[in-house]
Order: C-alpha cells, then sequence, then structure tokens
C-alpha cells in the first residue's frame, strides 16, 4: 500500500481583516516549503555545552565543557540553512552566505528547575537572568532577530545578544543571586539553578524595509540560532548548585588560591606582554639595576600578570609541580599553536596541546589541573580597529608616601596652543593645519588615536612621543616622527628613586624655540650647549664628562626606565629650555 501524507497551510490574523490573513498565510506558506525542501528537519543551533559546577564558601564556579563527539567540539559547528536561497540572477560573488556558524555561549540564573529553554528563547524576565556571555572577537556583537508577531501582524526586533565582543571564556564566577532583592550576595546551602547554551549567527544580508515583500522585510531576520538540545540528545536542562564551605568534602583542605589567582611566570625567551598588564618581581627589578649588561635573561613575573593569561578555576585541583609553555609553528604556514608540559614533583611529565591556534582567543580549561589557560595573538598599538583601546592597556602613579603626591605634570588642553601637546582625536582644520591632531591623512581618515584612549593617561600627563605636538613649544622633534611608531609602544616602568646609584646618564636637549635665546645658539632638540654634569651637579669631573667624551650636554635623571616585556633597561633622555633661567632652564639638572 501507499501513504500520502497532506500538509494544510492554516493561519488567521486576529486584526486587519480577510486580507490580513492572507498575508499571514503566504508567511506561513514560505515556512511549510521550506520544511518540505528540507525534508522537515529543523535546522539546530549548536548543543548547549554542559555545564559544571564547583561550589565554593558563598560562591559558585561554572564550566563550560563540549565533549569530543559534539560538533561543536572546538567551536566548529556550522550548518547550511536549506530555506536561505539566492535568485540565479544574484552573480556568485555577490551571494550572501547560507551557513550558520558558532559565535558564543551565554550562561543564565533560572527560577527554579521547572524552568524550560522556551522561557530562555523568550527571555521572560520572571524566570530568566542572564549572567555571563562570550563570543568570538569579531566585527559580530549585538545580535538583533525580527520574530513575527501574530497579534501585531509585524516583525518585531528582539534583541538576542549584546555581545563582548572580547574572546571566549569556558569558566567564570557567580557570587550574586540575580533574583534577590536587597543584598544579591549568594548565600551557603541554598539552592541556585543556571543554564548554558551556545549560539550561532548568520546574516547573509542585513535586513532593510521593502514594501515590495509579503513580510515587509529583505534579509536575514534570524541571524541568531540558539541551541534547543543538549549534547545528550535530550532537552536543556538546569543545573542545580549549592554554595558551601567545601573543606570536609575535600578531605580538610584549606584552598591557598582563589578563581582567577595566577601563577609567577617566568620569561626563557621572547618579547611583548600578550594583551596582559605585565609586571616584575622586585627581584628581577633588582637583578636588572645590579649592572651591566642591565638585563635579565629570564625576567619573572608577579602572581597573575605575566605574559600570557593563565588563571585558577578550580581551586580545590590544582596540582604542585611546574609548567612550561611553548609555541609551536603549525601548517598552515602561519598558524601557531602552544604545548604545555606539566612536571610533578615525583619527576612525571605530562603534556598537553592547544585545542586551537592562537588567532583565536581561546579559554582552555584544564580540569584536571585546577586552571586555564588563555592566548590570542593580539595586534601592535596603533592597529585602531584590531585591539582594544588601540591598544592602550593601563596607567598608574605611586608615591612611596601616598600623603605627599609631590610629582604632577601639564594635562593636555585640546585646542589652539602649546597646551594641546596631546594630539589624538579627529581634528583636521585646514586652516591652521598647526591645530590639527596626527594624522589626517589625504582622506581624513587616518588619525593614529581617533578615540583619544593616550589623551588621558594619568589625566593626560602622560602620552607616547609619536602622539606629543610637534608645533610650536611641543616636545617633539618633528625628524623623529618618521622612526617613532606607535606599534613600538612598550609596557615600560619609569622610577624615580633617591638613590643615585641607580641614576640615568643622559643627554639633555634644548627646548627653546630661538636659536638668538638658546645658550650657545642650540637648536630645538639638540644637546644643550652646556657642560655636562654628574649625579651631584657638578661640571669638569670624570663621571660629568665621560673621560672627556661628552664634556657638554650630558646630565643625570634621578632614576630609571625598565622595559618590562623584554626584562632590560632604557636609555632615557630629558630637556629644558635655557631661554627660562628662572624656572630652572638653564642649569642642567632634571627639576622642573
Amino acid at each position: 500500500c501507499n501513504y500520502i501524507t497532506v500538509g494544510i497551510p492554516w493561519a488567521r490574523a486576529t486584526t486587519g481583516g480577510a486580507f490580513a490573513s492572507v498575508e499571514l498565510l503566504r508567511v506561513i506558506d514560505d515556512k511549510c516549503q521550506r520544511l518540505f525542501e528540507n525534508c522537515f528537519a529543523i535546522v539546530e543551533g549548536p548543543d548547549a555545552p554542559d555545564l559544571i559546577a564547583q561550589e565554593m564558601d558563598k560562591e559558585v564556579i561554572l564550566y563550560m565543557v563540549n565533549r569530543k563527539n559534539n560538533p561543536n567540539y572546538n567551536e566548529d559547528y556550522s550548518i547550511i540553512d536549506p530555506s536561505i536561497v539566492f535568485a540565479d540572477t544574484i552573480p556568485s560573488a555577490e551571494r550572501g552566505d547560507s551557513t550558520y556558524t558558532f559565535e558564543g555561549y551565554q550562561i543564565f540564573q533560572v527560577r527554579d528547575d521547572q524552568v524550560s529553554i522556551t522561557d530562555v528563547d523568550n527571555r521572560d524576565a520572571d524566570k530568566v537572568r542572564l549572567v555571563a556571555q562570550c563570543d568570538i572577537k569579531n566585527d559580530i556583537s549585538r545580535i538583533i532577530n525580527y520574530e513575527y508577531d501574530g497579534y501585531l501582524g509585524l516583525y518585531v526586533p528582539t534583541e538576542k545578544v549584546n555581545g563582548a565582543n572580547e574572546g571566549l571564556f569556558h569558566s567564570v564566577k557567580i557570587t550574586e543571586d540575580q533574583f534577590a532583592s536587597g543584598d544579591k550576595r549568594l548565600v551557603n546551602h541554598k539552592k541556585y539553578y543556571f543554564i548554558a547554551i551556545a549560539y550561532a549567527h548568520n546574516e547573509f544580508a542585513p535586513y532593510v524595509v521593502d514594501p515590495g515583500v509579503p513580510d515587509g522585510l529583505r534579509g536575514q531576520k534570524l541571524p541568531y540560532l540558539a541551541s534547543r538540545k543538549s549534547q545528550a540528545g535530550g532537552s536543556i536542562e538546569a543545573i542545580t548548585v549549592i554554595p558551601h564551605i567545601p573543606t570536609m568534602e575535600a578531605g580538610g583542605t584549606i584552598t591557598n588560591a582563589e578563581y582567577g589567582d595566577g601563577p609567577k611566570i617566568t620569561r626563557i625567551e621572547g618579547n611583548g606582554n600578550g594583551g596582559m598588564e605585565v609586571h616584575l618581581t622586585n627581584e628581577t627589578i633588582d637583578e636588572i639595576m645590579a649592572g651591566a649588561p642591565y638585563k635579565s635573561l629570564t625576567p619573572e613575573y608577579k602572581n597573575g600578570h605575566g605574559p600570557i593569561n593563565v588563571k585558577v578555576i578550580d581551586p580545590l585541583n590544582v596540582k604542585a609541580g611546574s609548567y612550561t609553555l611553548r609555541f609551536i609553528d603549525t601548517l598552515p604556514v602561519g598558524t601557531t599553536n602552544w604545548e604545555l608540559t606539566f612536571t610533578d614533583d615525583e619527576g612525571n611529565v605530562e603534556v598537553i596541546h592547544s585545542q586551537k591556534t592562537i588567532e583565536v582567543e581561546n579559554e582552555q580549561l584544564l580540569l584536571d589541573h585546577g586552571i586555564a589557560v588563555t592566548i590570542g595573538q593580539t595586534n601592535s598599538p596603533g592597529d585602531k580597529a584590531k585591539v582594544k583601546n588601540n591598544g592602550f592597556i593601563s596607567a598608574s602613579i605611586a608615591f612611596a608616601d601616598s600623603t605627599k603626591p609631590w610629582l604632577s605634570g601639564i594635562p593636555d588642553v585640546d585646542g589652539p596652543g602649546a597646551l594641546n601637546w596631546i594630539r589624538s582625536g579627529t581634528l583636521n582644520d585646514e586652516a591652521s593645519p598647526e591645530n590639527n591632531d596626527y594624522d589626517p591623512g589625504a582622506d581624513g581618515a587616518n588619525f593614529i588615536d581617533p578615540e583619544e584612549h593616550y589623551e588621558k593617561i594619568i589625566n593626560g600627563t602622560w602620552a607616547p612621543y609619536r602622539l606629543t605636538s610637534k608645533y610650536e613649544n611641543g616636545p617633539q622633534w618633528n625628524k623623529f616622527a618618521v622612526i617613532s611608531k606607535m606599534f613600538n609602544l612598550h609596557s615600560v616602568i619609569v622610577v624615580f628613586t633617591p638613590d643615585k646609584s641607580k641614576w640615568t646618564r643622559c643627554p639633555v636637549f634644548e627646548l627653546c624655540e630661538s636659536i638668538s635665546l638658546s645658550e650657545g645658539g642650540a637648536e630645538k632638540m639638540e644637546m644643550r650647549a652646556a657642560a655636562s654634569k654628574d649625579r651631584n651637579g657638578n661640571t669638569g669631573t670624570n663621571e660629568a664628562t665621560a673621560n672627556g667624551t661628552q664634556p657638554t650636554g650630558m646630565s643625570y635623571f634621578p632614576g630609571y626606565a625598565i622595559n618590562v616585556e623584554t626584562g632590560e633597561r632604557l636609555n632615557m633622555a630629558f630637556g629644558e629650555d635655557s631661554w627660562l633661567v628662572g624656572q630652572n632652564g638653564k642649569d642642567m639638572l632634571w627639576n622642573p
């Protein structure tokens, strides 16, 4: 016998009369046709990751794990949506992509264990609250779906993701109850519920309003495609967690670390900061300053402030031993992976390989070791569209006695004049180019720091030399701009000290704008035409003249500078205006 299956599309609009029902029927008919063409298989989003919890004292650590047999194991989920078709008249080069690809994760706290994935998809605020989100660092962040509202008879925009766009993580510490009123801190021995989902993205064409199509919109209405099932193939269910003091279940173990703590890291080779805020240990600084070659071959960094991001994610599972991480060039040419070798206190060795190349910033969980490694290729400062904050990470100033902040500076002030000494921004004044910010270029769109990230460092009193003014009373020598590039910026510490043995011998530059007013007729940014001085401010000594090789133009800066990425001491210089005698501009000493 033969079986014939018949489907009958049916729709009725709640408002707008009979014709509105016809319009709605056309929408439903299109959906039925697409299902038929796909053998009634619904395009599924990536499976939800397994959500694992470590319950701690008044906090919970959540881990998102993809199983090895999961299509999204390495976050490489992709699926073709057969409903996305392009007319034959559209050239191939102009057709969009019909494939959904993995984009990120979302973690929600839910009211109880009866909350369904439908509630999550609907973002029912009485049942669902977003607590964490991460996504691939790319040009995709905010995602909006246009979903049909039968009551309104319209496609209504719904924000599904407002992405951080800062790379993937797979662990997060939860310390607050999003459903609590008043004090939100988690409470021990109370149940909390969480759901994690993955989502994919496709935007073969941005939506546009088009009265010529039945639903009024043309383009991708549903760029966001989320998990509908678990990796086990069933429905996605909330996990239950109960914060508590873990000492008893850990055999009396007392943890000496917390989530997010980082180890001390010793650099064996290479340079750079990996996008991290790096700080050398005091022992390494002492080694650098001990004498020639004024460099540490293996600089050590303070806990959590090394050039790679390694952190504790499970304080109860951290193992005693040492780790060595190295980068390995792999095929195809130009890609790099990392390899981590663990040696325990008994000499046993374990080698762990990265799941992804460093081209994609990714947090890799090493749950058996209680740590995670996050490494991604970083771009250089000045790569405005490719690096966060144009490469700026952080800046601070500290005093030995915080009640006596003895050093200040001249804050940058935008506008005409010498006080506009940091040229960040987008000013392009053709009538007065001396007021311009760097560098507009021929099309006026090539500014070095358009969002002014480097104009606010320590209240606008420090800046990269490349961005300082080269105009009248500005500190930059315009000939130096050719070789002073933003991508050459490094993480640096500058230390002022009364210990004269650590002072830096350096050239003193003339800052006077007029050779007729400067001492000895020195031009601006030439070395001062004055006798060199030693650490004690004396002239004529062997130290001042360096045994006669530099009788003029040299003095001492009362401190030192270190490149914390390479572990080496840096050369320094300072300038003074010899015409300003009453302001200490002619004494060859750093005493502004």
